[in-house]
């Protein structure tokens, strides 16, 4: 099995990582420069608990190649009820 990033290790010089995350809080948001934006708030293994953002300079994109799935993530991480990934695609929540 391949291993996963950590989110705070990711650098903008490679394109492809791994990382398992749970999304904990998603919204969309418009601004002028980016227009129509998906935001996130995502937490990985490390992160157990609580959650707060971090500093970190770097955004995660999401490209056409990008791809996402479901994984097996543990319930205590971050301790919220998280939203059915299927959901959030048809836009349910």
């Amino acid at each position: 099995m391949a291993s996963f990033s950590n989110v705070t290790d990711l650098k903008p010089f490679k394109t492809m990582w791994k990382i398992r995350v749970r999304i904990i809080r998603l919204w969309k948001q418009y601004s002028a420069a980016g227009g129509l934006t998906i935001e996130m708030v995502v937490v990985d293994c490390n992160s157990c608990g609580s959650y707060r953002t971090t500093n970190h300079q770097y955004t995660i994109s999401f490209l056409e190649t990008t791809r996402v799935r479901d994984c097996d993530f543990p319930a205590e991480v971050s301790g919220f009820d998280p939203a059915n990934y299927r959901d959030i695609l048809d836009g349910r929540e």
